[in-house]
């Protein structure tokens, strides 16, 4: 096995104070802003270069111990595609699995499959891929398999609103790809950061088949699948990167933080996610230590635009302001992150605008006044369904907003599934199926790209828009995706960033959603674990490896 030469080491402190101001980022919690890959075409931009990384420890401090075992605080996904049923609970396997052309670091994009990346002009990126990268099915990687990979994720329903800018991907040569956009959108580079497969392996087995054994051409390959329990990865020895000693990275479905602490202290398992009491009992063990990242997920509540039950305008407002974000901060996230009040996470600075704040502050008489003037009351109350998933934390999210809402005259049904059931029935959309729903929208590195995944008009007219409109739009959505479109295009920062304020007060004044909880994740692990990264995305191994 080849040993690591250079490598990304990012270790923090093993004690860190917790900063409430949780996600949205890097570990450093900067976003790209004027530089690296992310500069307007007639600067003549290229790609930032693969940093230049050194050993934090010398090879002769290294362990023999080769074996990693990761617990997933969720339950089994059942399904681990990275397109049509892409999940949060199955990026802990797949983040290890599969990569794209390009990846976040330290507040930029760079190649990463792709050997280089330039905006030819403000409508066009070309791409270089690299030629020495193999898939764990032993394919070589070639232009024909990134592009098939590209359309794929333009009609997944997690990721097509990222690509609506794109007019055509243009196969140049064997090495060159052109991805000519219908109009100049300073975000879509992002969009190359999506999973590349085999496109033989693909069409072999399957959407259904990959879900069960993706294909990929990450550091570590699938190698067992045991439902509900597990799933173990092997190095790939043909792997076209650096990598540190791990051999074989096993990650277990472990719901019960207590069992997982439990196996934690005992050496069973060397990475878990922390909550409050784990901070609590790991605090003084050298052998554990903590790291404090944010994760950039977004909790929220979403609203069923078909469904005529949230329609009006009153409806949503009550429900905004019955809500209390603090009590779900407490009781469903361990108090760890943020209340949230708006689209844009609070440390996305100098977009943030703070007088979202002043936005529906929990007020259950205001609410209770709302529903009153539709003839509603605690007596009389005015009925709506949430759809949650089954992790635990959503679950308690989806208990405090009925809790919440009931006291100002809401009567809340709560119906909760697998997460891939949930995304399944999101994309139907029916109005019989649901009212409300709780999911999270990622925001590690752009607002403005991550909403134009699930929230524009312009993926809706695609079919590919499932989460927020799928054939009805609130009065005003119109003026909302104008807006939107207009930011995605605008280069200069400052007027860029005076629009994202202007959005956030539009999309308050509609409720577009109910905003819960800014995430935090803290991971508690072995301390001698060394080599990895931790940033908005699950913990990246690639360079992993235990000292003495």
């Amino acid at each position: 096995m080849k040993k690591l030469t250079k490598f990304i080491a990012v270790v923090l402190s093993l004690v860190m104070i917790l900063s409430v101001t949780a996600c949205g980022g890097s570990n450093d919690g900067t976003t790209p802003a004027d530089g690296g890959a992310t500069k307007s075409a007639d600067e003549g931009t290229k790609a930032p270069a693969q940093p230049e990384t050194t050993t934090a420890a010398p090879e002769s401090d290294w362990s023999d111990k080769d074996t990693i075992v990761l617990v997933s605080a969720y339950t089994d996904p059942g399904n681990f595609s990275t397109y049509s049923q892409a999940t949060a609970q199955a990026s802990v396997v797949t983040a290890n699995i599969m990569e794209g052309l390009v990846r976040f670091y330290e507040g930029a994009y760079i190649p990463n499959l792709a050997e280089s990346f330039e905006w030819v002009d403000e409508k066009t990126l070309e791409v270089k891929i690299r030629k020495d990268v193999k898939f764990h099915n032993g394919d070589p990687m070639t232009v024909d398999d990134v592009i098939f990979s590209n359309e794929l994720s333009r009609t997944a329903t997690q990721s097509a609103g990222g690509w609506v800018m794109v007019d055509n991907i243009e196969k140049i040569d064997d090495t060159t790809i052109h991805y000519n956009l219908k109009y100049a959108d300073i975000d879509f580079i992002q969009a190359l950061s999506g999973s590349i497969t085999s496109k033989s392996y693909y069409e072999s087995v399957g959407e259904q088949g990959f879900g069960l054994h993706p294909v990929g051409t990450g550091c570590f390959a699938w190698e067992d699948y045991q439902t509900g329990d597990h799933v173990t990865l092997k190095f790939f020895e043909d792997y076209w990167g650096t990598h540190g000693t791990i051999n074989t990275l096993t990650i277990r479905f472990i719901s019960e933080v207590s069992q997982a602490l439990i196996d934690l202290e005992n050496g069973v398992v060397d990475i878990i996610t922390a909550n409050g009491s784990t901070i609590a009992a790991v605090q003084g063990n050298k052998d554990i230590k903590l790291e404090y990242a944010l994760n950039g997920l977004h909790e929220y509540c979403g609203f069923n635009f078909n469904s005529e039950r949230v329609q009006d305008l009153k409806v949503r407002q009550a429900l905004a302001y019955a809500i209390d974000r603090e009590d779900i901060v407490i009781a469903a996230r361990d108090g760890i992150g943020t209340a949230s009040y708006g689209l844009v996470p609070t440390n996305f600075e100098p977009e943030y605008n703070p007088e979202v704040e002043t936005w529906y502050n929990t007020s259950t008489e205001k609410a209770a006044e709302l529903l009153g003037e539709l003839g509603y009351s605690t007596s009389n109350p005015y009925p709506l369904t949430l759809m949650t998933d089954t992790s635990p934390a959503r679950k308690m999210e989806a208990e405090q907003v009925k809790n919440a809402a009931e006291k100002a005259g809401f009567a809340i049904t709560i119906s909760s599934f697998e997460s891939a059931t949930v995304t399944s029935i999101l994309a139907g959309g029916k109005a019989e199926d649901y009212d409300l729903f709780i999911r999270a929208l990622g925001q590690q590195t752009s607002t403005t790209y991550q909403m134009g995944t699930i929230f524009s008009v312009a993926a809706t007219e695609a079919g590919n828009n499932p989460f927020w409109f799928t054939r009805e739009t609130p009065v005003g959505m119109d003026k909302f995706d104008d807006l939107f479109k207009e930011i995605r295009q605008t280069t200069d920062d400052a007027a860029r960033y005076e629009k994202m304020k202007q959005l956030q007060i539009m999309e308050r004044e509609m409720v577009l959603a109910c905003w819960l909880v800014e995430q935090q994740t803290v991971t508690a692990m072995n301390a001698k674990l060394m080599g990895y990264y931790i940033s908005s995305a699950p913990i990246r191994l690639n360079d992993a490896y235990f000292v003495k």
